[in-house]
């Protein structure tokens, strides 16, 4: 074998063992807070957010909702690039607060979103706020230092900007 093959082989091993270790050291659960001014009415954020079943028109990846019971609990399973997830309303303040969580059976993927929105003068305040797990020490290395905490709110803010103000 060649040398230059045996120390690129070296290097990539090398550094998949050092994403492993440094993701290791960092903590499985986190939070994080996004905080965004829309231009319009709570009203209609409320609206965008909790009329699941659009969501494939507006949010980018999402292909497919189905909505379904939980427990008991309203929720719904959406479907798209992303592959399947399934979320169960877990509480709901009608026009101000809702709390969603993951409610597929997978101990990789543990976590909510609670999201508020109050009126600010011809807009709306939102807030969303992820709690969630990370077990993968890959996942956490990636989402840590690649993606930020913040990159799926962000992407969802961003289409429900677009949604409320067409």
């Amino acid at each position: 074998m060649q040398a230059w093959i045996r120390w690129t082989a070296l290097g990539a091993v090398a550094a998949g063992a050092g994403v492993y270790g440094v993701g290791l050291a960092l903590p499985e659960s986190h939070t994080a807070t996004l905080t965004a001014t829309l231009p319009a009415d709570p009203e209609t954020v409320w609206a965008a957010l909790t009329n699941v079943q659009d969501f494939p028109d507006w949010r980018p990846g999402v292909e497919e909702v189905e909505i379904v019971i939980l427990d008991g609990r309203p929720g719904w399973r959406e479907s798209g690039s992303a592959g399947e997830a399934t979320f169960a309303i877990a509480e709901v303040e009608p026009g101000s607060r809702m709390v969603t969580r993951l409610a597929d059976d997978d101990p990789d993927r543990v976590g909510s979103w609670t999201w508020q929105i109050a009126p600010d003068g011809d807009g709306t305040v939102v807030r969303v706020t992820e709690t969630g797990e990370i077990r993968s020490p890959v996942a956490r290395f990636v989402v840590h230092y690649l993606l930020g905490y913040d990159a799926g709110m962000q992407e969802y803010v961003e289409a429900l900007s677009g949604r409320v103000t067409t």
